[in-house]
């Protein structure tokens, strides 16, 4: 390469670390300028925080007595019913199983 490339090149480097300095510079001016608001206490922000869950709770749709009462017995039902299906095809396994070793060659 003849000099005046490797002094281009050399010139062109120069200015993208300069450039980087600069945007480096103004990113941490942006993020000092941000902190210049003022920090909310400690007590607001969980009293904020109350009103919002209570605001939510609010919009709730909570079942009658007599809703929960059916929805729970659904929920017992279904649990009853899954749990005897498990035993019954533990059972049929089980058998199936030692049946297989007794039968051993």
């Amino acid at each position: 390469m003849t000099s005046q490339r490797i002094r281009y090149r050399k010139q062109q480097k120069s200015k993208k670390r300069v450039n980087r300095q600069v945007v480096k510079k103004e990113k941490r001016v942006a993020r000092k300028e941000g902190r210049d608001k003022p920090k909310r206490n400690f007590f607001q922000n969980t009293a904020k925080y109350f009103q919002s869950v209570w605001g939510e709770l609010k919009k709730v749709y909570w079942p009658s007595r007599r809703e929960l009462v059916a929805y729970t017995m659904v929920v017992i039902t279904a649990v009853v019913f899954v749990a005897a299906l498990i035993w019954v095809a533990d059972i049929i396994l089980s058998k199936l199983l030692s049946l297989l070793l007794t039968l051993r060659l």
